[in-house]
């Protein structure tokens, strides 16, 4: 019978030079964007908006935001915020209240104080 120890150390020889190799290459590479990819990411959600198509929109701004643009949290928030929605003129889609004061919230911690104002007037309806 083997014992854990053996197991372990069946393991670690399986490990060899070529699997380590494969590993690295196969590991996810970090890259930063430049920033004008960062605001292409923008320009594509805010193209999107355009469109009504939300849901593309909110993919290219939560892309944004992951590559550091912080803004963009003040833009999903918008595509959350019911008067927003109205004033766009993007019908059939009702918002999400408490998800676009979340982003709101979001962009606010980011120091945004356009997210300040649309804050309290989201709160206040």
């Amino acid at each position: 019978m083997q014992t854990s120890s053996s197991i372990a150390g069946a393991a670690a020889s399986a490990e060899t030079p070529e699997r380590k190799r494969i590993a690295a290459l196969a590991a996810p590479v970090e890259r930063r964007l430049s920033a004008a990819e960062i605001a292409a990411l923008v320009a594509r959600g805010d193209a999107f908006v355009g469109m009504r198509d939300l849901v593309s929109a909110r993919l290219f701004y939560a892309l944004a935001l992951e590559a550091g643009d912080r803004g963009a949290a003040l833009r999903m928030g918008a595509t959350f915020d019911p008067a927003f929605l109205d004033r766009a003129g993007i019908r059939g889609e009702p918002g999400n209240q408490p998800e676009a004061l979340s982003w709101y919230r979001r962009a606010g911690d980011f120091g945004d104080a356009t997210a300040e104002h649309l804050l309290s007037n989201l709160e206040a309806h």
